[in-house]
């Protein structure tokens, strides 16, 4: 149920945002240069995929977020297979443009699950034969029919927006052909309606019913399958079964309420929805109403304040503001790199010049933040230079890195600051103090050391509109602040413009400074030693225990299961099993013979020669036990 409502949220969102980017279908030619941290795939992607390819995919995406997602909960494997391998297609385009860190794996990691989880907990066997095969391929054919109905509900071919200008004999065919996204928030809402309930209950009363079949089959076969040993305890024996018993019964009763309360947060994407108690009270039927809501809420009142069960929203929209689309189409101040140019003023004048396919032309403009430093040059006159970063954009012939699945969190951080002010963002503040103080710790999470930070007397921070250089085709001539490769930037990936300031400069202990970071509960500018001293606690090391480790184990532990869940299947478990008892059996008759021949060694008459009877004996002896 987790993995179903974090695609399917994923995808109802996106369109519930009236943000024009997704509406157009044209988020593609925005995210691969404004995501936070984009790999060199992001760059050839952007440039060499035809923007029909790109909407394309941006319409394929929808479908698998919102369509395949239902694919998830089918009661066979086979449709649930089918789902998994769409969504861990996605989640492998997602990563080799991207660096998400951990979440492609914990996704892929939750399809495993899906993939080669048992629902009904076997008591369904396969069929096997002909009819097997023929079942398993009437179920992927009702498969491919409902992502077929919902992608003809979705989209339409060949549309243009009305009131382009388009020189229908000049332009080519993929620049005529269109895609259209039909729906828009009431038609997605009115899904959400319609499908959520019936899916909720349909999945409730599914597992409800296995695990009451499974919970009756597991009880019996722990209590009474097993024969009792001759010299054991019985009365111990069918207490330790009864306990095995009933603790299988409690998870197999608790496992159907779990399961509601993570997916509340689906009913919280409309109003219509919100409305609603919780899925089991849609059945006008008596025994439905026994306190099953309240006991649906207690679990997911637990699992919400133990933040087991939220919504999701991944890039819900590209925009501060989506809600409005003007007919002049000017976007304006967008967050995640939508540009507020002028040149949107032209596109209804010459619609074919500018824009692709009869919509207009995607201007990119990444805000990015550049920190500048201000270095003492003995003899020499002070000079201004640009601080580089490990992984986010900075220098233009600085090439995006793949980061994944370390988590560069400063330069994860600077993505987010860029939206906003610095007013909203303190710790960058913070972070310029530390680096003017030369703290090692915190400068080695830069591109510096320590020695080249030496000399820093100021520090400013400014922000530039970024945007990856463009290869001269068709499509990219189409956008006016595309910056065509040529000789002088050959060698560059990105193009920056519109300079401006972002955080005046700073210098060290500078008093307006220290008085903002106290005033945001930060405190006090630091120096290197009382840094030092902090990080040797172990409340430190704790911390770092509790940030870092945690997640990690959660991936370590998943991919363990998914290992020796293979190797289980492969045998080679019960394998090693044998072996080692074998072993055992072995060591235990080597011992057993060494022993028996010290004992006869012992009652045997003395000889001529012990000395070498004696090493012939123990000579055999290593021979026999190696």
């Amino acid at each position: 149920m987790s993995l179903f409502k974090l695609m399917f949220m994923s995808g109802l969102v996106k369109i519930q945002s009236n943000c024009p980017t997704w509406l157009n279908l044209t988020a593609l030619e925005y995210h691969y240069a404004t995501q936070p941290l984009p790999t060199p795939a992001a760059w050839h992607a952007l440039n060499l995929v035809n923007p029909f390819l790109q909407r394309l995919s941006v319409a394929a995406t929808f479908v698998i977020e919102i369509g395949a997602a239902f694919l998830l909960l089918a009661p066979t494997k086979d449709v649930r297979e089918l789902g998994c391998r769409i969504q861990i297609f996605l989640q492998i385009l997602i990563a080799l443009t991207g660096s998400y860190t951990f979440f492609n794996l914990l996704t892929v990691a939750m399809c495993f699950g899906v993939w080669e989880g048992e629902s009904d907990f076997g008591l369904t066997a396969p069929v096997k034969g002909e009819w097997g095969k023929a079942l398993k391929k009437a179920q992927l054919f009702v498969s491919y029919c409902f992502l077929a109905w919902l992608s003809g509900e979705l989209f339409s071919i060949g549309g243009m927006e009305p009131g382009i200008k388009v020189n229908l004999e000049t332009s080519s065919w993929f620049k005529r052909a269109g895609i259209d996204l039909l729906w828009r928030a009431p038609e997605a809402n009115k899904f959400a309606n319609e499908w959520i309930p019936l899916t909720c209950k349909a999945a409730f009363y599914y597992c409800a019913i296995t695990n009451f079949m499974a919970a009756l089959v597991g009880s019996w076969t722990i209590l009474f399958t097993h024969k009792v040993r001759k010299n054991s305890n019985t009365l111990a024996v069918y207490a330790f079964r009864l306990f095995r018993s009933l603790t299988f019964i409690t998870l197999c009763t608790l496992t159907p309420f779990i399961a509601s309360g993570l997916a509340y947060p689906l009913f919280t994407l409309t109003d219509e929805l919100h409305q609603q108690k919780f899925p089991l009270t849609a059945f006008p039927n008596d025994i439905t109403q026994i306190n099953l809501p309240s006991i649906e809420a207690a679990f997911f009142k637990i699992m919400y304040n133990k933040k087991a069960s939220h919504g999701y929203g991944l890039f819900r929209s590209m925009a501060r503001s989506c809600e409005e689309r003007s007919e002049e189409l000017s976007m304006r101040r967008f967050a995640t790199g939508v540009g507020a140019d002028e040149q949107y003023k032209a596109v209804r004048e010459d619609g074919d010049k500018w824009g692709w396919a009869g919509k207009p032309p995607s201007i990119v403009a990444r805000p990015e933040i550049v920190l500048e430093g201000k270095f003492e040059n003995k003899g020499k006159k002070e000079e201004w230079r640009e601080l580089n970063f490990k992984y986010k954009p900075g220098k233009l012939d600085n090439p995006p890195a793949f980061a994944a699945p370390y988590q560069p969190r400063l330069d994860w951080q600077m993505w987010f600051a860029a939206l906003g002010s610095y007013q909203h963002n303190p710790w960058l503040v913070s972070l310029i103090d530390k680096l003017l103080h030369n703290v090692e710790d915190v400068v080695n999470l830069l591109d510096e050391t320590t020695e080249s930070m030496e000399g820093v007397t100021e520090i400013r921070a400014v922000m530039y509109d970024y945007d990856f250089t463009r290869v001269q085709n068709e499509w990219n001539k189409g956008i006016p602040t595309s910056a065509l490769m040529s000789e002088e930037i050959a060698h560059d990936w990105w193009a920056r413009r519109n300079r401006r300031e972002y955080i005046p400069a700073l210098a060290r202990d500078n008093e307006s400074a220290k008085a903002f970071l106290e005033q945001s509960g930060i405190g006090e500018s630091c120096d290197e030693e009382a840094h030092a001293e902090k990080s040797g606690g172990l409340e430190y090391w704790l911390y770092q225990v509790h940030q870092n480790n945690g997640i990690w184990s959660i991936i370590i532990f998943a991919f363990l299961g998914a290992a020796f869940e293979k190797l289980d299947a492969m045998g080679l478990l019960e394998w090693l099993k044998r072996r080692s008892r074998r072993a055992n059996r072995w060591n235990a008759s080597a011992s057993a013979k060494e022993e028996a021949e010290i004992e006869a060694e012992a009652e045997a008459p003395p000889s001529s020669n012990p000395t070498s009877k004696s090493t012939n004996k123990s000579t055999n002896k290593k021979k026999k036990i190696h």
